[in-house]
C-alpha cells in the first residue's frame, strides 16, 4: 500500500506515560533521516516540542476523534519541512490505545 510510508502508529504506554512507536513509515524514516520504529516519544530527541506532540497523541486517545495539525521543520534545513497530519485513534479489539498518524509534506 503506497500510503505506510506515511504512516505512524504510536502505543501509549501508561506506566511510563510515553508512546511506544510500533510502526514508523519510510517516508517519515527519510525525513528523520533515522528509523523510529521500536523507540519512544521521549526517544525522538523533539526538545521542546515533546510535550506538545505527546499531548496531541494523549487528545486522539482521550477524546476518541480525529485531530488534523500542521507546521513547519524549520530545524531540518531541508527543502520539505511543511507538514500535514491527520491522527486518529487505532482501535485493537474493543480497546482504544494506540494513534495512527498520516503525514505529508511539502
Amino acid at each position: 500500500m503506497p500510503l505506510w510510508r506515511y504512516f505512524i502508529i504510536a502505543e501509549y504506554i501508561k506506566n511510563k506515560r510515553d508512546f511506544k512507536l510500533i510502526y514508523f513509515g519510510t517516508a517519515m524514516q527519510n525525513a528523520y533521516e533515522t528509523d523510529h520504529t521500536g523507540s519512544y516519544l521521549s526517544e525522538m530527541n523533539l526538545g521542546d516540542q515533546e510535550e506538545a506532540v505527546r499531548q496531541l497523541h494523549l487528545d486522539v486517545l482521550s477524546n476518541n476523534k480525529r485531530l488534523y495539525s500542521s507546521g513547519c521543520f524549520d530545524w531540518f534545513k531541508k527543502d520539505n519541512t511543511n507538514w500535514y497530519q491527520v491522527k486518529i485513534p487505532l482501535k485493537r479489539g474493543d480497546r482504544v490505545k494506540e494513534t495512527l498518524t498520516c503525514v505529508c509534506y511539502d
